[in-house]
């Protein structure tokens, strides 16, 4: 059975955008996401495509076994490895506008530490802290600081980069046990509608690289 995922990326709000017709997307049953699924809790290939397009991690896959900037746009390692320090893009923002804070990405982040499907980053993260950007200061970021227990495996980054590890905004989590897609999102679409067979995407033109979407 195919279904479609309808994605569009004009703008209905008062941003100057390039008209572009919907783009369409057909998939196949199995590949078909789970409504409202937890990026923590995505079972299924359908549901890791689905988060991708409407969350971003800190970082990005690319390739096989590298990764890229997302949120993110830098991070160091501190000698002997028990610390990184992720830096934010300058006045990164939600799908609705609003500031996205240190504080509210590194929130995301703890709330996955007990374990995800494909991680389980207690294993070797202790905390993660945030360092917010200074007010009014000239190029101020915002970062994200991870203290581990242990080193960290070779693979640290690629665990970042799952879908499991996406952003989330709190209020999509806000009900324990009812994860919503239409709290504001990090990624480069946002969810407007969904029935059994169709699901309809629109640009977030406030995503970090949204002249490429």
């Amino acid at each position: 059975m195919l279904f479609t995922a309808s994605i569009s990326s004009n703008s209905s709000s008062g941003y100057a955008a390039q008209s572009r017709p919907p783009r369409t997307l057909q998939m196949l049953e199995p590949f078909w996401p789970t409504e409202n699924v937890d990026p923590k809790s995505l079972v299924s290939a359908g549901d890791w495509q689905g988060l991708t397009l409407i969350f971003s991690g800190l970082v990005a896959l690319s390739g096989r076994k590298s990764v890229r900037p997302a949120l993110a746009e830098s991070w160091t390692q501190s000698i002997g490895g028990l610390e990184w320090v992720f830096t934010l893009r300058k006045n990164p923002k939600w799908s609705d506008g609003s500031v996205m804070k240190a504080s509210e990405v590194t929130q995301s982040l703890n709330r996955i530490l007990s374990g995800t499907a494909h991680t389980k980053l207690s294993d070797f993260v202790g905390k993660v802290l945030s360092r917010e950007a200074e007010v009014g200061g000239a190029g101020a970021r915002g970062q994200v600081i991870i203290h581990l227990k242990k080193p960290a495996p070779a693979n640290f980054l690629t665990l970042l980069a799952f879908a499991d590890c996406a952003i989330t905004h709190p209020t999509a989590y806000a009900i324990p046990g009812a994860f919503s897609w239409l709290a504001p999102v990090s990624g480069p679409f946002q969810l407007l509608s969904r029935d059994a067979e169709k699901i309809i995407l629109r640009k977030n033109v406030h995503y970090w690289n949204a002249d490429l979407v």
